[in-house]
């Protein structure tokens, strides 16, 4: 149920993120109106920010695929773990999983799911293929997520949702 909710997300900001051309180049490190901070991953590009929640999506030309970056909230249930647990340097752990959902259509999404919890508030990460029906290969996918899970940061409160993100920023590491 978790994985539709979170779909239903990744279809709305899809269907109200704006196209903002943001440059940023590999290290830079991306700040979100959901009050989050993160390197962003080798090999990929920014390709918007959600002005409807503030989450951030990327993609990596090569492969064809997508990376959405989002914060959730801690109240409520404690989400299902992922299958999968890969220990990380910093001592913290990512949790990544792939996951299927049927589509209207007569055909099946595949997602490669990643999660880092803080204690207040979780990060999640979904990557998709541009033509949606493929499979992502993990050595595409799961190196970006060990980046982002290495270098995430919870910079204070979410400081929007609905239609009232400003864009988030990309700072030079310097």
């Amino acid at each position: 149920m978790r994985l539709r909710h979170c779909l239903a997300i990744l279809l709305l900001v899809l269907v109200t993120a704006s196209a903002n051309g943001v440059a940023a180049d590999a290290g830079q490190t991306v700040e979100t109106e959901e009050g989050i901070a993160y390197a962003l991953p080798d090999g990929w590009s920014l390709q918007w920010f959600s002005k409807s929640n503030g989450s951030t999506m990327f993609i990596h030309k090569p492969s064809g695929a997508n990376l959405l970056v989002s914060r959730r909230g801690i109240a409520g249930k404690k989400p299902d773990p992922h299958g999968n647990k890969l220990p990380l340097a910093n001592g913290r752990t990512l949790e990544w999983q792939y996951s299927t959902v049927e589509m209207p259509g007569s055909y099946t999404r595949h997602f490669l799911v990643g999660r880092m919890s803080f204690p207040d508030a979780h990060i999640e990460m979904s990557v998709t293929r541009d033509d949606m029906k493929s499979r992502v290969p993990e050595k595409i996918g799961l190196p970006a997520m060990r980046q982002i899970a290495q270098t995430v940061s919870v910079t204070g409160p979410r400081r929007c949702w609905g239609s009232d993100c400003k864009l988030g920023v990309v700072k030079d590491n310097k």
